[in-house]
């Protein structure tokens, strides 16, 4: 699949209209990693200053950061996206602690990379400063929940959107089970070895193995590679990296294939390595915001690129876990909801199973890009009956008004503390954003629900009739997504043989559908097994991908007919993989 970057230019007019308000604006644009932030930043910058000669100031915290940005700035005026070389002399780059002194009456603009850290006092004169600011980042949400200082969002896309584009890459997850999370523990390191070491150089390409103290960095790096000195696989430590500040910029390091170790820190902001396409996070964390930012580091888009992994350390005794539903969220995790991906087709199914009590919610009403949030009311019944006799509300928030969620979550996340005056809360929410479509009453409930979810999670109060749970029992969240048989249809639309494959597909699980170009545009569609669809992809990995070779596969590999086997040999894995691969997630 091609990527489709045309969203950059709707965040570049949305953003360049903002700009020429009356009054100076502080200005957010929420893109996940990969997604093109400092393009989409210094392209607006350069629209405005086109309509009117301006001066821009780009500040961030680290040094190369603001390398990559100036030098991003050079590659668009040598690419002739950008027209006139007077421009880059209108932006300054610099770092946030060398500004102080700075007379920012000169600037008209100042854009702030890396903006969740904005919350910071080195950021604190940004509230004084007479100018429009631009506000850049990948996480809007900040594990601390401190504020990060933009009024209004002029632009903001999900990684869900993202992938659908096929500008990065829907990642699988990967449980790795471990009695506990210690680093030190000889069974839990010769685990992790072991793992690393099975998909070294077969089934992942680059695995960054993050960890939260240099030291266990460095004992890992180095236990690592006595592991494969007792396994006799030496010739793999040449392929075993270890990052240090500094290396961000390190060509042989970012151009090698292998496993490296880092620490989280080192690799959370402006790591730019396309070619990691595996993330183990060997630590706990409390926040799917701070695992989102270390695990969006393997799902940058590259040609040939295929596949990523996020591996998580997982137990019984871990209270969340970072999965694809999150994928599609854009409000705090404070509350810890239940969040899960449902297809449109299976709602009925799915609800029936609970029983709802407010008679105002319509399942005709739903459609795709919907966010159901089911919230418990009050139970008092006996804790192993709960699931049959508990009585959920539910609510329908339509994408125009799904930032009434969003702001109901994020307060009480931001003021650490239930809503107090409900009623009066509910009449300035719904001054402010559009709340027509929503009951009064049903928000009302949405928040008592909310409220308890945080005397569950963070006050750890005991709610006896209800069960003990990994999440808030109070808090079930839905994203819509297209109905695979739909998705499935639309991938078939061109092929020669729906009919042939569609029941097949639907009706097992763990098969790959692709299909091969014929003639006249059109295609024919074959079933392989999962298992075969991964042969086939290393198949080609252990090719060059830029040549054709007719000897990649051979029958014995596979289920095929020899036409087909011959129809993949002529292709590139990355031709293969654009469009033509469809799995039970949907096209990849």
């Amino acid at each position: 699949m091609k990527p489709d970057w045309s969203y950059q230019e709707v965040a570049i007019n949305n953003i360049f209209s903002d700009l020429k308000g009356p009054l100076h604006n502080h200005l957010g644009v929420i893109v996940p990693t990969g997604g093109g932030k400092t393009r989409i930043a210094l392209m607006s910058a350069y629209k405005a200053w086109k309509s009117q000669s301006c001066k821009i100031l780009w500040i961030t915290h680290r040094h190369f950061l603001r390398q990559q940005a100036a030098d991003r700035l050079e590659n668009l005026f040598k690419d002739n996206k950008i027209e006139e070389k007077e421009f880059l002399s209108s932006v300054d780059f610099e770092l946030v602690n060398n500004v102080k002194d700075c007379t920012f009456d000169q600037y008209d603009l100042i854009i702030v990379d890396e903006a969740h850290r904005s919350a910071a006092n080195s950021y604190a004169f940004l509230k004084n400063v007479d100018c429009n600011v631009l506000y850049l980042t990948a996480t809007p949400n900040r594990p601390d929940l401190l504020p990060i200082g933009f009024e209004k969002i002029s632009f903001q896309i999900t990684y869900r959107e993202l992938f659908d584009r096929g500008v990065i890459i829907e990642p699988e997850f990967v449980p790795f089970e471990i009695s506990d999370f210690s680093l030190t523990k000889s069974s839990n390191k010769q685990k992790i070895f072991e793992f690393i070491l099975s998909n070294l150089n077969s089934k992942m390409n680059k695995m960054l193995v993050l960890v939260k103290k240099t030291e266990d960095r460095d004992k890992l790096y180095t236990e690592f590679k006595e592991f494969l000195t007792i396994r006799k696989e030496p010739g793999l430590a040449e392929m075993v990296f270890i990052l240090k500040s500094g290396d961000s910029e390190n060509q042989s390091l970012l151009h090698a294939r292998g496993v490296v170790f880092s620490t989280d820190s080192l690799v959370k902001e402006g790591y730019d390595d396309k070619s990691i396409d595996a993330i183990f996070l060997t630590f706990q964390s409390s926040s799917i915001i701070n695992k989102l930012q270390s695990a969006g580091r393997c799902l940058r888009y590259s040609e040939g690129k295929t596949s990523a992994y996020i591996i998580q350390f997982y137990n019984n005794d871990v209270a969340y876990y970072f999965d694809n539903a999150w994928l599609d969220v854009d409000f705090s995790d404070y509350l810890k909801p239940e969040v899960k991906v449902l297809d449109l087709e299976n709602i009925e199914e799915y609800i029936s199973k609970y029983r709802i009590v407010n008679s105002g919610f319509n399942l005709q009403d739903c459609c795709l890009g919907d966010t159901l949030v089911m919230y418990g009311i009050s139970y008092h019944g006996d804790r192993d009956n709960f699931e049959q006799l508990a009585e959920w509300g539910v609510i329908n928030f339509k994408p125009k008004n799904k930032i009434i969620l969003k702001k109901i979550f994020n307060d009480i996340a931001f003021e650490k503390e239930t809503i107090k005056n409900i009623e009066v809360y509910i009449e300035r929410l719904l001054e402010v954003f559009d709340g027509q479509s929503i009951s009064r009453k049903f928000l009302y409930d949405l928040i008592i629900s909310c409220n308890y979810a945080f005397e569950e999670v963070h006050n750890k109060k005991k709610f006896f009739s209800r069960p003990l749970s990994c999440s808030s029992t109070y808090l079930k969240i839905f994203n819509l997504r297209e109905s695979s048989s739909n998705r499935l249809d639309s991938f078939l639309r061109d092929v020669v043989n729906p009919e042939e494959v569609r029941s097949l597909f639907l009706n097992e699980k763990g098969l790959v559908l692709f299909k091969l170009p014929l003639f006249n545009n059109k295609f024919k569609a074959y079933i392989i097994s999962e298992f075969e669809f991964k042969v086939i992809k290393e198949k080609f990995k252990n090719a060059n991908n830029d040549t054709n070779n007719v000897n990649i596969l051979e029958k014995s590999n596979v289920s095929l007919p020899y036409s087909a086997i011959w129809g993949i040999n002529i292709l590139t894995m990355d031709e293969l993989s654009k469009g033509l691969i469809f799995n039970n997630e949907g096209e990849i």
